[in-house]
């Protein structure tokens, strides 16, 4: 027997089932299997896409994710070693080959004076005699300059890290009164470290007992951001500093100072170049072997006072480039081995 549907309800019944597949919420693959996604902050690794749910652990700035789709709904699913959850997508940038990262989103990395950010126990603020010409001090982080040595204290403004500071008076509440552009002010001290070049032979001696060969995949996880850290150039002797502002594949890093950009110039001959160099790195007490190259790219970083236009890579044992090269992953590895040969010279 056949049964007739009138036209009016088959039209309705159609647009019914449209409307309702068409409602559906889907996900969204990466775009393809050779993007790269990395945090633009720190941000919460949570059980499932929800701002009450349970937070796994906390992401830090930089990190490469392992993406497995997008929600709609403003979260992403993840893979980190074993687990699988979700990131706010907010969070989350894609790094093309050699693109810049960008900067940090400003309401997960804000300006901090309270809190002391680690430094290597040479680098602890002294009080000296800040009018040695063989000495300098930096900040170390981004911190508020204050009319007085008070948490409570008007902020003047906000310092970048890096900043060279004169005519410097420790005081004994734990603040440092200095004079920036002609204003007296003050500034936490655990924000202010002391650079000075000692001689190369010496400090080489010291570190060449300690220093380690670490794995890449352990490192990125402890190596600490946006904290000074000491570079010394083996074939040269000349110091330098730096701070990761991303641990991915490998360390994005730029120098603090232009007196720094300087020094690491003049490492490479003068001209900014591909090749890598051999490298010890010291931060937080511990030194470790490294590879870093000569070319500035991926546009302003983290620091605009530095006087260079890009970031450098920073290579330890096992870490590699963004862009998957094979010939530059291996020239990066040699250079690491050379690096850590150097403690037996």
């Amino acid at each position: 027997m056949e049964i007739k549907v009138p036209m009016k309800r088959l039209i309705l019944l159609t647009i019914l089932i449209l409307f309702s597949v068409l409602a559906l919420p889907a996900t969204v693959k990466a775009e393809s299997e050779n993007s790269t996604y990395i945090t633009s902050a720190r941000v919460n690794f949570r059980v499932s896409g929800s701002l009450e749910a349970e937070i796994f652990k906390i992401i830090p700035y930089g990190y490469e994710l392992n993406v497995l789709y997008f929600d709609p709904d403003g979260w992403t699913r993840v893979q980190i070693y074993d687990l699988v959850g979700y990131v706010n997508s907010e969070f989350i940038i894609i790094v093309c080959d050699e693109e810049p990262v960008v900067e940090p989103v400003i309401d997960e990395m804000p300006i901090i004076d309270e809190v002391p950010v680690q430094a290597p126990p040479d680098e602890a603020p002294v009080i000296a005699q800040p009018s040695l010409e063989d000495i300098t001090y930096i900040t170390s982080a981004r911190v508020n300059f204050r009319a007085n040595g008070s948490f409570d204290g008007y902020i003047f403004e906000v310092l970048p890290a890096g900043l060279i500071l004169d005519n410097i008076s420790y005081e004994p509440n734990g603040w440092s009164r200095v004079t920036i552009n002609g204003t007296d002010g003050y500034i936490n001290s655990e924000f202010i470290i002391r650079r000075d070049f000692l001689a190369v032979g010496e400090a080489r001696s010291v570190l060449a007992s300690r220093v380690e060969n670490v794995h890449w995949s352990e490192l990125r996880e402890t190596l600490p951001q946006l904290t000074p850290i000491e570079v010394l150039d083996l074939r040269s002797g000349l110091r330098y500093y730096v701070h990761s502002f991303s641990n991915g594949s490998h360390a994005d890093v730029v120098p603090l100072t232009q007196q720094d950009t300087d020094i690491m110039l003049q490492t490479f001959g003068g001209r900014w170049e591909w090749t890598q160099r051999p490298v010890w790195v010291t931060v937080g007490g511990r030194t470790y072997a490294a590879s870093i190259n000569g070319m500035p790219h991926g546009g302003q970083t983290s620091i605009e006072t530095n006087g260079m236009n890009g970031h450098i890579c920073l290579h330890f044992l096992g870490s590699r480039p963004h862009n998957g090269n094979a010939a530059f992953e291996r020239d990066n590895q040699n250079t690491v081995e050379e690096a850590w040969n150097a403690r037996l010279r």
